[in-house]
């Protein structure tokens, strides 16, 4: 019978920069320099993929600023659109059509 087993991560639990110095003191504390390397090999993993994921962060807020300024470049378009066939003209129109629009923001 074999036993079938997962392969181990541990920089995959390490999720905050206070979880990985943890670690490294517990690696220190055993006093084996291979322990503490590898603890420290594994560190560094586990805060690239912090970074990785603060990056993936950025992109989401990226993504969301780029959504605000295109409803609002789209609110403009439509407040153009409503001045153009404004009947009393293009400027009274935009500005009338641009007061509505602040009352509802």
């Amino acid at each position: 019978m074999t036993i079938k087993t997962t392969p181990w991560d541990s920089a995959e639990f390490l999720d905050s920069e206070e979880a990985i110095e943890a670690y490294l003191e517990a690696a220190r504390k055993a006093g084996d320099e291979v322990l503490l390397a590898l603890a420290m090999k594994n560190a560094d993993r586990a805060r690239e993929r912090l970074k990785n994921h603060v990056y993936l962060g950025d992109r989401i807020d990226n993504w969301f600023a780029g959504m605000e300024l295109a409803l609002l470049l789209s609110a403009i378009a439509v407040a153009l659109l409503i001045a153009a066939y404004s009947p009393d003209g293009f400027w009274p129109g935009l500005w009338e059509t641009l007061k509505q629009l602040n009352a509802y923001h």
